[in-house]
């Protein structure tokens, strides 16, 4: 058989790298020669996130992939000048002019197995599938981890069982599900940074912290952005710096900030000697 080369595309959260190490434990076991590679943001979640695997019977000399043979989108962060000969996409992430189909894997993740988690393995499945991948249940309990060894085998299974009248089924063209949408925000959306709240809290009060966690959660919402993309912005870096900066001038009693709960170190003082 010839070379194939498979790109995985998605964030950082969605299981990109378990898919690749998973493809590439698998096409090992069955005595392929095989490269993966992973380029991915500094901050893990919510970042872009992708795997470059090549696979052959003989040894790989070129592990720069140009062309992908098939690529398989769980989001659209991928490199632009990337091509492929087939798209395996989320509902809503192929692109004029691209061939392939339109999966809701983490959907079926919780439809069928009772945890969008599954939905990676679903996908996995349908990528060996169109990649005419032919392995043995062997060969998979072989390469895949032991916990949900069984559900991870069946979501497999699930996958690569899918042909063209299935996916129309599954996902009517004019009907696609709403829910790998749902799913990404709220990857992206994120928590609030930890280091932020434990600086708030340690220079003031508990109070402090918790409107410190609100403020950030309140701006990652509503711009839409998970932490790895945020703090991928130098304004957005340079402003975090300056709100710790000014509230330990604060602690230090160079002025004080009307923070709710907030205590300088002025107005300790004054508490303390009203306490004596």
């Amino acid at each position: 058989m010839a070379a194939k080369s498979i790109v995985i595309d998605g964030v950082g959260g969605q299981g990109v790298r378990v898919i690749g190490n998973t493809m590439a434990s698998l096409l090992a076991v069955m005595g392929y020669e095989v490269t993966l590679l992973f380029d991915y943001d500094s901050s893990v979640r919510g970042g872009m996130s992708e795997a470059f695997l090549e696979y052959d019977r003989e040894p790989i000399s070129n592990f720069v992939v140009e062309c992908a043979d098939v690529v398989l989108r769980l989001a659209d962060r991928g490199p632009i000048h990337l091509s492929a000969d087939y798209v395996i996409a989320d509902v809503g992430l192929t692109k004029p002019g691209e061939h392939g189909e339109e999966i809701p894997f983490l959907q079926l993740g919780v439809d069928k197995f009772g945890r969008d988690l599954f939905g990676n393995m679903i996908a996995l499945g349908r990528l060996l599938c169109v990649c005419d991948v032919d392995f043995t249940d062997q060969h998979l309990i072989e390469a895949l981890p032991k916990k949900y060894i069984d559900e991870n085998i069946a979501a497999i299974k699930y996958g690569y069982g899918l042909d063209r009248d299935s996916i129309k089924a599954i996902v009517p063209e004019q009907a696609a599900s709403r829910f790998a949408e749902r799913y990404a925000a709220r990857v992206l959306a994120g928590t609030a940074p930890a280091e932020a709240v434990e600086l708030a809290s340690a220079y003031s009060t508990d109070d402090s912290g918790r409107f410190v966690n609100g403020v950030l959660a309140t701006l990652a919402v509503t711009l839409g952005l998970g932490w790895g993309q945020l703090f991928s912005y130098s304004g957005f870096n340079i402003t975090l710096t300056a709100v710790v900066f000014v509230m330990g001038l604060s602690f230090l009693g160079v002025w004080e900030i009307p923070i709710p709960g907030f205590v300088g170190a002025g107005r300790a003082n004054r508490f303390q000697s009203q306490e004596g």
